[in-house]
């Protein structure tokens, strides 16, 4: 699944995701699942230039996201 023109907010130490609009038609090998699993695992996150970060729970590793135009 591609998901395009998510948006996100930073307030404190929260970080709230809203997915955007979301199509199968580009994306055979979809990786929604994994998304949310990611997600839920949320332990930190961090900005490095125009990247976001999320460390996951119990040492799951860091996921990257990076910003399309």
């Amino acid at each position: 699944m591609c998901i395009r023109d998510s948006q996100y907010t930073v307030a404190g130490g929260s970080l709230s995701i809203i997915p955007g609009a979301s199509t199968m038609a580009f994306c055979p090998d979809s990786q929604d699942q994994v998304f949310v699993q990611q997600l839920s695992a949320a332990a930190t996150h961090f900005f490095q230039g125009d990247e976001l970060f999320i460390s996951q729970l119990g040492g799951g590793g860091t996921v990257s996201y990076t910003h399309l135009d």
